[in-house]
């Protein structure tokens, strides 16, 4: 768990690629708000 934590500060883009392929549709239209509304 702690070299996820690391890599997510250390590389953002890969975070960002995790995520859209969760849920594309949920991320895209609002970044901020999709993690508040999880």
């Amino acid at each position: 768990m702690q070299g996820q934590s690391s890599g997510l500060q250390k590389t953002p883009a890969r975070v960002k690629k995790s995520t859209l392929q969760q849920r594309p549709r949920a991320r895209l239209p609002r970044r901020g708000r999709c993690l508040s509304t999880d």
